[in-house]
């Protein structure tokens, strides 16, 4: 069975299994700020390069302006030195950080609707023991914190190579 992470409207990361939940405030998630959830520990035994497929939704507040962007990375590290230094607690950013760091992703505003809900999605290796999901509000617009589990959020599937037999 696959480990899903999701960082949603909850703030926090559920992780299936004995791994504990971390956090990630998409309250202070505004327009033009970067927001770091907390450090993931995949364990001893995670030191595998593993592939996991993402999915990024989002609501705004207000109409957003089609054509803005929000960027999305994973800071990677093992322990010591961590890609970007955002530290190993779920805060604030700093846009300078992110050229240290993995993109996996970049979502464009495509309609002037606020309750238009919006998402993008891919897959990435994750080579490292310690990853934490680092989003870049690129906008004009903050996000939607509440209407459901659809609202905003981040998630993270493991993909398992049973998940490719035909």
């Amino acid at each position: 069975m696959p480990n899903n992470i999701s960082i949603e409207n909850t703030k926090r990361w559920i992780l299936n299994g004995a791994d504990p939940d971390l956090s990630m405030d998409f309250d202070t998630m505004v327009a033009g700020t970067v927001e770091v959830g907390e450090q993931w520990d995949r364990g001893k035994i995670r030191h595998l390069v593993e592939r996991f497929k993402w999915r990024f939704t989002i609501q705004f507040e207000a109409a957003p302006v089609v054509g803005e962007i929000i960027e999305i990375y994973l800071a990677l590290g093992d322990g010591v030195n961590i890609d970007g230094e955002p530290g190993a607690v779920a805060a604030a950013g700093d846009v300078n950080m992110l050229r240290n760091m993995l993109q996996i992703g970049t979502l464009a505003v495509s309609s002037v609707d606020a309750d238009h809900t919006m998402s993008t999605s891919g897959v990435c290796l994750i080579p490292a023991r310690y990853v934490s999901p680092v989003i870049f509000n690129n906008t004009a617009d903050d996000p939607r914190l509440v209407g459901g589990a659809e609202a905003t959020f981040f998630k993270l599937t493991r993909i398992d190579e049973e998940d490719f037999a035909a």
